[in-house]
């Protein structure tokens, strides 16, 4: 059985080229397309969207090197448009193939974990769920702002906004200084994290994963392609126990700190069993690219999702640059957390020679707040660096110390008033000699 129509998905490439329809790279993508050709057309698409360049014609796009012969012969083949009356009836029919592909998956999927006489139950519905909410995607998404012309919605969404309080925005970080002056971390917006190497991004990211599950009570889910889940519970317990990283490692712990490890253990996994909320890390021991991450994260309720770090994850396209790869990640986790109303985010490197985040400029055109520093050897002196706020969407970016305490896993912040001025000390005195 076929379940796609090559014909149908050859004609909507020619709509978007051709026509012009620039409202279906809102309302599709890859997952609604089946025939080989078409995907990797579409791909081609998106990567000269995120990169700012103009949508070509179907003939010009026929001449891309970066395309196959089999696509490159797609294009150049006679297949019509379709008219702005012929285009929704269109949509349904490549929607209902997507659906099918969608169920053949899942039946597929369930049918393998059935197999046997341990059959897991619980994973096959999880993977019933998991397909049901996939169909329950609208095929067209368009939001609409009407003054004049639907007044009543307009009202009405007036005093849903008006009604909301600032948890029902914000996300609080657990450090005094967003949470107070900016609410914390909006819902929907993705947030970067950038240091050099070593500096202390990760350490940043978990100390805000910890405060969230905490003490905002919400859930997070930390994907680390960095560290293994034995990594992640010592740096953590470091973090929660401030007990130093090194004697868990090096097994050293005194019966003292054995007791107090264990002690606040226990009330940390209580907590969440409380309040409803859960701290989870996740570890992958394969390459998984940003779409397959999302499609995991998106129906497991969390509310703040970390990525550590986008540089380690598998390339989008392997034909395509590290830096296209790493900006068209930036631009779906942006459409997935516009989409879910989850945060999200996105840890970076940043090149110690220019201070300029890696890579790709449009990581900063993506996000909605990017955090970075310098971490040399003043920093490394001191124990102190400066956040610096390079963006932050409907607020005013701002300048703010944390002292490293890298030895519990954790930053702290300083309090107002206190000099953290660098002062190089003094060189040894010389010997005058006899």
């Amino acid at each position: 059985m076929q379940n796609f129509d090559p014909a149908l998905e050859t004609r909507i490439i020619k709509t978007l080229l051709d026509a012009k329809a620039g409202v279906l790279l809102s309302t599709l993508n890859k997952d609604w397309f089946g025939l080989g050709p078409t995907k990797e057309i579409w791909a081609r698409i998106e990567t000269l969207r995120v990169n700012g360049k103009a949508i070509p014609s179907s003939e010009t796009l026929s001449s891309d090197p970066v395309l196959s012969e089999k696509a490159q012969m797609l294009l150049k083949g006679d297949a019509r448009p379709f008219t702005p009356l012929e285009i929704d009836q269109a949509l349904d029919h490549l929607d209902r193939y997507r659906k099918g592909r969608v169920i053949l998956r899942m039946l597929n999927d369930v049918t393998e974990i059935c197999k046997g006489n341990e059959a897991d139950l619980s994973k096959a519905q999880t993977e019933i769920q998991k397909c049901l909410k996939v169909l329950e995607i609208p095929q067209h998404e368009l939001e609409v702002l009407s003054y004049g012309g639907d007044n009543d919605k307009t009202l009405e969404l007036y005093d849903e906004v008006m009604s909301k309080t600032l948890a029902d925005t914000y996300i609080q970080t657990g450090f005094d200084i967003i949470d107070s002056q900016q609410g914390g971390l909006g819902r929907g917006r993705v947030y970067t994290i950038g240091a050099p190497s070593g500096g202390g991004k990760s350490t940043l990211a978990n100390n805000i994963g910890i405060n969230v599950y905490q003490k905002a009570n919400k859930s997070v889910g930390y994907f680390s392609f960095e560290m293994n889940k034995e990594e992640c519970l010592l740096r953590t317990q470091a973090s929660i126990s401030r007990i130093p990283l090194d004697s868990f490692n090096l097994k050293s712990l005194t019966n003292a700190e054995r007791k107090r490890s264990d002690k606040l253990l226990g009330q940390f996994l209580l907590h969440g069993e409380t309040n409803g909320c859960r701290l989870d890390y996740h570890c992958p021991t394969k390459d998984i690219t940003i779409v397959e991450l999302f499609a995991q994260a998106e129906h497991m309720n969390y509310d703040v999702i970390v990525v550590d770090y986008i540089n380690l994850m598998a390339p989008l396209n392997p034909k395509d640059k590290l830096w296209e790869n790493i900006g068209e990640s930036f631009r779906l986790a942006k459409r997935f957390a516009e989409r879910t109303q989850k945060v999200v985010i996105m840890l970076v490197q940043i090149d110690e020679e220019t201070g300029n985040i890696k890579y790709a400029k449009s990581i900063k055109h993506h996000s909605d707040g990017v955090w970075v520093w310098e971490y040399g050897p003043e920093q490394k002196e001191s124990n102190v660096v400066t956040v610096e706020q390079m963006k932050l969407r409907n607020g005013k970016p701002i300048k703010f110390e944390l002292q490293t305490e890298f030895e519990f896993c954790t930053f702290t912040e300083i309090p107002a008033g206190v000099s953290t001025t660098f002062t190089p000390p003094a060189p040894p005195p010389r010997s005058m000699g006899l």
